[in-house]
């Protein structure tokens, strides 16, 4: 009878056991971004350009919402006018977290219609989480925090990009000692695109198919959309490396990104034109013809910088 009494008493600890290890991995895995939320109610009427005063979210029901794939909340909000549908127009005063960092709380900052500049009169935090391609919102009712307010969402521009490419250029730096001064010319890729006025653009790069992700560029115009020489990975020494761009129009600078349009891969480094496949007897030899498909800049005098420069390929029986 102890015997009997022993094992059950056993059986009964590992039943337990299993129940607290099943609960504790089902707490653990409950992440926001696995759950289906609604959207947040009119989304299309809550943007900036939005002058409609009758809305305001007072009475909206607390809980996780999803702004979907072609918004994200308003980042930045001019106080003293009519916007996102109501008087009073509540933004983020903060950072979009990361993928990584999870659920984040984040500043929420209401600004008035008789208030001015980027102003706040009333501030709060509200958790958010970014899934990738859309953000969840976890969203309190404004009535006690800014009445008649409402959450400005900006939608991700309809304009698309066109004609993305990548072209090298040399860019000329001056470097000065003690004593002379003297250029060095640097190669970097922009990506060039049609662009429409008004609107923010980021561009990723990508080399030999990787993502850059330490370089991604926020941008006002094509002008500024480059990557510098330094800026490649250290395994991109080579004799050539093949890079392009993606590219996305947004309505603010930290809004939501519209449709990605791709450039062709580039090819950048020195393109054998002749056979790349040759057999030779020992003692042979053979032409082999090489054309750099990017311009090949050098150290050149503040008297003479335009000076054209010898380049010189060693190729090495491996």
């Amino acid at each position: 009878m102890p015997k009997v009494r022993a094992w059950y008493i056993v059986m009964m600890l590992l039943v337990v056991c299993f129940e607290v290890l099943f609960f504790s991995a089902n707490v653990a895995s409950q992440d926001p971004c696995d759950t289906n939320h609604p959207l947040v109610p009119d989304l299309s009427s809550r943007g900036p350009s939005e002058q409609d005063t009758k809305e305001n979210d007072n009475h909206l029901t607390e809980k996780y919402y999803s702004a979907g794939n072609k918004f994200d909340m308003a980042m930045s909000m001019e106080a003293g006018k009519f916007a996102c549908g109501s008087t009073t127009q509540c933004w983020m005063n903060d950072n979009i977290p990361t993928v990584e960092e999870g659920e984040k709380d984040t500043r929420i900052c209401c600004s008035s219609l008789f208030e001015s500049g980027n102003s706040c009169f009333e501030t709060f935090t509200i958790k958010v989480t970014n899934c990738g391609d859309y953000r969840l919102y976890f969203l309190l009712g404004l009535g006690s925090r800014a009445s008649s307010g409402r959450y400005c969402f900006d939608p991700a521009p309809d304009f698309i990009p066109s004609n993305v490419q990548i072209v090298p250029q040399l860019i000329r730096i001056e470097q000065k000692t003690t004593t002379s001064a003297f250029y060095i010319h640097i190669l970097k890729f922009v990506c060039i695109f049609t662009e429409k006025s008004g609107l923010f653009y980021t561009v990723f790069f990508y080399v030999n198919g990787n993502f850059i992700s330490d370089h991604i560029k926020t941008v006002g115009d094509t002008t500024e959309a480059f990557l510098l020489e330094s800026e490649l990975p250290s395994d991109a020494n080579t004799m050539g490396i093949t890079i392009f761009c993606e590219v996305g129009a947004m309505s603010t600078m930290d809004g939501q990104v519209g449709a990605l349009r791709k450039s062709p891969e580039f090819f950048a480094g020195l393109k054998v034109e002749s056979d790349k496949h040759v057999s030779l007897p020992r003692g042979g030899n053979h032409i082999v013809r090489v054309r750099p498909t990017v311009p090949i800049g050098c150290q050149t005098t503040t008297q003479d910088p335009d000076r054209h420069c010898t380049a010189f390929t060693d190729l090495i029986d491996g």
